[in-house]
């Protein structure tokens, strides 16, 4: 037999120390009166807040990791991307604003402000 041990002390630490920021920053994002989210160039939702998720009227954990087409239909999803591409395009803030009546059928008018992110994860699969 041979075996091999090694100390991760460090890497629990941090990891617990993520896990707190996480829970931090969800605390703050889903107690705003602002509907967020993260989506990256291949049109998968990174991040949402809870309000964002109820308007798209599923919970966040059902949102995160899917396109955009699969939580909206093709014609919102492709509405919507025409201004997040031009964000990823251009790396420049834009503000966009939308008449949406599909959206959990209500008419909804949703002032957006986008951002480009360099968030490394923002082309993974």
């Amino acid at each position: 037999m041979c075996g091999v041990s090694t100390d991760i002390t460090e890497r629990k630490r941090m990891e617990s120390k993520i896990g707190e920021q996480k829970e931090l920053l969800d605390c703050i994002l889903n107690n705003i009166d602002a509907n967020v989210y993260m989506k990256d160039t291949l049109r998968k939702f990174r991040y949402v807040n809870s309000k964002a998720a109820e308007l798209l009227g599923h919970e966040a954990e059902e949102i995160i990791g899917k396109t955009d087409t699969e939580v909206l239909s093709q014609e919102i999803a492709d509405h919507f991307w025409q201004s997040d591409k031009k964000v990823f395009d251009s790396n420049q803030n834009i503000l966009a604003q939308n008449l949406c009546s599909a959206l959990q059928a209500k008419n909804v008018i949703i002032g957006q402000s986008k951002s480009p992110s360099n968030w490394k994860m923002a082309t993974r699969p």
